[in-house]
């Protein structure tokens, strides 16, 4: 199964919704070029109400990238179809570009057979993964009637996923970064290199890192409410990183997460407690 185009369209303004009261505004600037606008959130309820919002300004469906995820409770072939389906409901909407399931955990391959059906019956464009490491893509990639088209983790210079890429690009699995940035953990925004490279070229630490990624052919999704920041992200396609700048950033690598480890066995028990009931997450 081929990866459909638009998941590696390079230019996509991509949004990550993070809270209700997103200005939309800034989605509508005059001077709005005939580009996708790619929106996710961690709560449907945000998207629900940007998706209306952005239908009353006149944007077309066509326009709008839409990304949603399945959480590990809604895992197993029934409940994951009765979530794809509510989520479509809430939206208003026919179908959902992407739908990710959100981590590899439970019964996801119950919840994978549901998406493959959904993407069949084309209420689904694309389906993918979301923190599927090495060892769970290569289990899923290799048993799946379906295969995942994109998988989207932590990759920033910090934790650039060098073997997870590999292995994703050896089975055909788009990379996608949803932390290109690592939250500015661990002093990443002020990183000596990634300063004076973006001296180098005239550009922020920040356009440096997603250049570095896109480069990498990684797709990213930076997170944003602010318009100047949302322009300064999109205003990377004009310059090129050479082989020098690529390596000195190569050798940022730590080879871990910013936030926590998904091999840790106390991460596991929690989503085990999650699934149960047990705690509660966005």
């Amino acid at each position: 199964m081929q990866n459909p185009g638009y998941l590696v369209h390079r230019k996509i303004i991509n949004c990550h919704i993070s809270r209700p009261k997103f200005p939309i505004a800034l989605l509508h600037k005059p001077q709005r070029s005939p580009l996708r606008l790619r929106l996710w959130s961690s709560t449907l309820e945000n998207l629900s109400q940007l998706m209306s919002q952005l239908l009353i300004l006149r944007c077309t469906r066509e326009e709008i990238f839409l990304t949603s995820k399945v959480w590990v409770d809604r895992y197993g072939y029934e409940k994951c179809r009765e979530s794809v389906e509510e989520s479509l409901k809430k939206l208003k909407t026919d179908y959902i570009d992407l739908m990710l399931l959100h981590q590899p955990f439970s019964d996801y391959y119950g919840a994978w057979r549901a998406l493959e059906e959904l993407y069949e019956e084309g209420k689904l464009r694309a389906i993918g993964i979301s923190n599927f490491y090495p060892d769970r893509l290569v289990d899923i990639a290799a048993f799946a009637r379906i295969r995942p088209m994109i998988n989207q983790v932590e990759v920033h210079p910090y934790n650039q996923q060098v073997l997870a890429k590999e292995y994703m690009d050896k089975y055909g699995v788009q990379t996608e970064a949803w932390a290109p940035f690592g939250e500015g953990r661990g002093g990443l925004f002020e990183d000596g290199v990634l300063m004076e490279i973006g001296r180098k070229h005239g550009k922020t630490t920040a356009q440096v890192m997603l250049r570095w990624n896109i480069q990498r052919g990684v797709v990213v999704i930076p997170k944003s409410t602010h318009y100047e920041r949302m322009a300064e992200n999109f205003n990377v396609f004009d310059f090129t990183l050479d082989e020098e700048d690529m390596k000195k950033i190569g050798h940022l690598d730590k080879d871990q997460s910013s936030f926590f480890s998904h091999h840790d066995p106390s991460t596991v028990e929690w989503f085990v407690q999650v699934v149960k009931g047990q705690s509660s997450a966005s």
